[in-house]
């Protein structure tokens, strides 16, 4: 019990304060992705009753449906994870400004609670955004009639915002400043980005095939399919299961501050 005059906030309020101080991002991501899907949702009913089933070629229009299916639902939920990715890690560096940080932690929380605040607050920012695509996938697919939703695709993507999660936090915490941490985290971005263009020179130089329009045809064929799916549910696990260490070391970067 804090003595008389002392107040010390509980988990539950921590990750409250965090979901409140992310409103406004979370209602402008909701936004974003609410005229999404509004988009897809009038592409395929065009497809189906308005103008597009009215004077396209019942082949072209089949794949349009297709190509909606498979690659507009993956765009939707991106933009519905932003929120997790990118409001909460921002009130790092907010607490950092305002000192914050060094409040909260003079009153009592533990370093634990004050770190997993921020992890439980975006991976209910992801749950909440994983089931809104339960809600909406089902739609589409009926929309579609070509049963071809993503799953892949949608698997890749939460890939991608668990590794960046698992990255960043710790960094963000350690470096204290945006400039700083943002100078680091887009390293990843810079090798992801790059190893591409060095394969293929690489593939040249040394005379290899360089890569062709019907490999790339078939990589997308294969990703839209599920090719990729083992994989993707493989790379899920062991990300999920390095989220604890990022958390650990998040904390290690709390204490070692004071």
């Amino acid at each position: 019990m804090p003595k008389q005059g002392e107040y010390k906030m509980t988990l539950k309020q921590l990750i409250y304060r965090e979901l409140y101080l992310s409103k406004k991002s979370i209602l402008q991501t909701l936004g974003i992705a609410g005229m999404v899907y509004i988009f897809i949702v009038m592409v395929l009913l065009s497809c189906s009753f308005g103008n597009m089933a009215k004077y396209g070629e019942p082949e072209e229009i089949m794949e349009i449906r297709n190509a909606v299916a498979a690659y507009l639902p993956v765009m939707l939920y991106s933009i519905a994870l932003v929120a997790g990715v990118d409001a909460i890690p921002n009130q790092i560096f907010a607490d950092h400004l305002c000192g914050w940080h060094k409040f909260i932690r003079s009153s009592g929380v533990k370093a634990r609670d004050y770190v997993g605040a921020k992890y439980a607050s975006i991976l209910l920012l992801f749950a909440a955004a994983t089931l809104l695509m339960t809600i909406v996938c089902p739609v589409l697919f009926l929309l579609s009639g070509s049963g071809k939703i993503n799953l892949t695709g949608l698997i890749i993507v939460l890939d991608a915002v668990l590794f960046f999660t698992d990255y960043n936090l710790p960094l963000f915490i350690w470096a204290k400043s945006r400039e700083k941490a943002l100078f680091w985290s887009t390293l990843p971005i810079l090798v992801i980005a790059v190893l591409p263009v060095i394969v293929i020179t690489v593939r040249t130089v040394t005379g290899a095939a360089a890569v062709t329009e019907d490999m790339y045809e078939a990589l997308i064929g294969k990703y839209s399919n599920g090719g990729f799916m083992p994989a993707a549910c493989i790379a899920s696990g062991i990300l999920a299961a390095l989220l604890y260490v990022s958390f650990r070391l998040s904390v290690h970067f709390v204490e070692v501050e004071g």
